[in-house]
């Protein structure tokens, strides 16, 4: 059987401190929680506490155009000193204009992957931008995909495999743009399924039958629940998803890669607890339901 690793977002603790200042206190909160690895958005490390000039010195007085990147030393030293791994960073951009794409998204794509490959990381999941206006058009998805594919060459290159973490507007109208990503070859990029973005748009039990459909490319999970009204809620278990169906559906397929909680700030979700406490309910409902 695969063996399944279990790691939580950093980004839950955002609702009661700056994760990069207290990073070693996440960290420690991560793993007395009893989870081995922690996912990380790259911009809660950037522009912190962890920035260090690149090779050239210091920037000159005055000069706001010199990127600094976090320094990958000090952030694998203080994960590894708490006994964890870095399941993934999360990073993304505008996919689907090109002039967009190519001015920005691709040249910070470009540091990013320097970061992974010196912070050892194997795993980067993209969330790109969605389009504001409605769907995007079939050129849209097109320019978007020919991006990604460059981002996953890029990240390749660098050690690095890439993941699409999907959100709701790529889920609509039968998974429309999902099923547009996954023309990319299966080799450069996966999906990173977030089951509660999924049953916020198609309902909770299609959320697990998305599982069974989409098995052969699913290669990371996000575990985050919410009520049948989609509104988020805190702890796994908390809602209206049946996590012995999606531990069923995943150990049918003998999944084995990163199940990941999440525990997203924001959509309505009403805190009542700490986001320790948060923590330590959804990895024994992991271990109830999964066995992992």
């Amino acid at each position: 059987m695969a063996e399944i690793q279990i790691g939580i977002q950093a980004n839950a603790w955002l609702r009661e401190f700056p994760i990069a200042e207290k990073l070693d206190t996440v960290l420690q909160q991560i793993a007395d929680s009893g989870y081995s690895g922690v996912e990380i958005g790259y911009h809660f490390l950037a522009g912190g506490r962890f920035n260090a000039i690149r090779p050239g010195g210091a920037p000159p007085a005055g000069d706001s155009d010199v990127t600094t990147i976090p320094d990958p030393a000090e952030v694998g030293a203080l994960i590894t000193a708490h006994g964890l791994q870095l399941a993934a960073l999360h990073t993304g951009g505008n996919f689907y204009d090109e002039e967009t794409a190519r001015a920005q998204t691709l040249p910070n794509l470009e540091i990013i992957a320097a970061f992974t490959k010196e912070i050892g990381c194997r795993n980067v999941l993209i969330s790109p931008a969605a389009k504001q206006e409605g769907p995007k058009t079939p050129r849209e998805l097109d320019v978007q995909n020919q991006v990604f594919a460059e981002a996953c060459a890029l990240f390749a290159a660098h050690g690095a495999h890439c993941f699409h973490h999907t959100h709701g507007p790529e889920l609509e109208d039968d998974f429309r743009e999902v099923r547009h990503i996954l023309e990319l070859d299966p080799a450069a990029i996966s999906l990173a399924y977030d089951i509660a973005n999924a049953a916020r748009v198609i309902g909770p039990t299609a959320a697990v039958d998305f599982i069974d459909s989409f098995r052969s490319r699913i290669g990371y999970v996000h575990y985050k629940d919410c009520r049948s009204d989609g509104v988020l809620v805190e702890a796994i278990g908390d809602g209206a998803i049946d996590w012995h169906a999606v531990a069923a559906s995943l150990r049918g397929s003998d999944y084995g890669g990163w199940v990941v909680v999440e525990i997203e700030p924001g959509h309505g979700m009403e805190a009542h607890r700490s986001v320790k406490e948060d923590a330590l309910l959804s990895r024994q409902c992991i271990r109830e339901t999964l066995g992992a």
